[in-house]
């Protein structure tokens, strides 16, 4: 909203819209929740400096609307959000974990998806074991057991078992 870096400020962004021919304007916050700055930077038509008004006084657009809702409101945005808390759960390493306890963890966050069936919680988990492994060490994914411990194979079949894809 303050127009760092230079390309987002309004009067760039005016300029860009109008020179891609568009005539019809929708103002959105990319915002999760849409307050303060949704209400008075960009939407308030008394605020000679609030994106609505410029927008407005650049002459440059024949309809300009504002729609005064975060993209916490979107349902897939949701999903995105409870997706990758879910996987940052999932992957929590304890403190002090050893090698081993670290390639049992693995190896049961992938054995955990390999055999489920697919639920809304899977898309989450395939995150997390995807991000538990890559952050083991050379030594640790070598104490990974269990028969779909190969990260190839695992790569190669999760599309297929789970929907995963690395």
């Amino acid at each position: 909203m303050e127009g760092e870096p230079e390309e987002t400020a309004c009067e760039a962004v005016i300029e860009a819209v109008s020179a891609a021919g568009y005539t019809k304007v929708i103002l959105r916050p990319l915002m999760v929740v849409a307050g303060d700055h949704a209400n008075n930077d960009m939407a308030d038509p008394e605020d000679e400096e609030s994106w609505l008004s410029m927008f407005t006084a650049s002459g440059k657009f024949e309809q300009i609307d504002c729609q005064i809702e975060g993209l916490g409101r979107i349902e897939a945005v949701q999903k995105l959000y409870v997706d990758h808390a879910k996987a940052a759960v999932y992957a929590m390493k304890p403190a002090n974990e050893t090698d081993e306890e670290a390639g049992k963890r693995v190896g049961a966050l992938i054995d955990a998806i390999y055999v489920q069936q697919r639920t809304e919680d899977t898309d989450a988990q395939c995150a997390a074991a995807k991000a538990a492994w890559d952050a083991l060490t050379d030594a640790q994914k070598e104490l990974v057991e269990g028969e779909e411990a190969d990260p190839d194979y695992f790569v190669r079949t999760a599309s297929v078992k789970t929907s995963c894809w690395w």
